[in-house]
């Protein structure tokens, strides 16, 4: 009984059907996919994509006593972040490339003598 009772209950709903709209169903427009070309993707002519920046470092070697055939130079941020590594260029002033954020940059100058003091300094940029 409880099943005839069931089925009667559902033919009902079911005849009865939905109410109907005056207004049309929206449908989604489908989203265009664009292309990952560069050659698809223009650029304003005046855009920057620069992460580093070049600054002149200016450090007079004559004004330190190093005696050591090879002067180094360490140029950092921090500890953990080292920009450049190396021999000290024959000019006194040279370039380096740093990252936008940064505003202050730390170096060390040594050299391959071992009685030489390392020269440490910081240059706002």
């Amino acid at each position: 009984m409880k099943h005839i009772a069931c089925s009667l209950c559902s033919l009902m709903l079911i005849a009865c059907g939905g109410g109907s709209s005056d207004t049309p169903e929206s449908i989604p427009t489908p989203v265009s996919v664009k292309s990952n070309k560069l050659i698809d993707n223009p650029v304003d002519e005046n855009a920057n994509f620069a992460q580093f920046q070049q600054h002149k470092v200016e450090i007079n070697l004559q004004d330190l006593t190093l005696n050591g055939n090879n002067i180094f130079i360490k140029v950092y941020v921090d500890a953990e972040q080292t920009l450049f590594l190396g021999k000290v260029p024959e000019q006194h002033v040279f370039s380096i490339h740093v990252p936008n954020k940064v505003k202050t940059i730390k170096y060390d100058i040594f050299s391959d003598f071992s009685d030489d003091e390392q020269v440490t300094g910081e240059i706002s940029l």
